[in-house]
């Protein structure tokens, strides 16, 4: 089955979904630790804005490369 095969695609593919899922993750225990493990509902919208920040940034950087 070609599914299971190693390709480049599903590598970078694989690559930047499991970076994503951390780096909200990482934010999201951030914000945790931040509030005590009770974050305010206003703060919600500024873990994806610190995702997009961090992602931006992090993007910017590589594509010198």
């Amino acid at each position: 089955m070609d599914l299971f095969l190693p390709t480049n695609f599903k590598r970078t593919v694989m690559y930047i979904v499991v970076d994503i899922f951390f780096t909200l993750l990482a934010s999201y225990i951030a914000f945790l630790l931040r509030f005590d493990f009770s974050i305010p509902q206003k703060y919600y919208i500024d873990i994806i804005k610190a995702f997009l920040f961090f992602k931006k940034d992090f993007l910017e950087k590589n594509r010198l490369f």
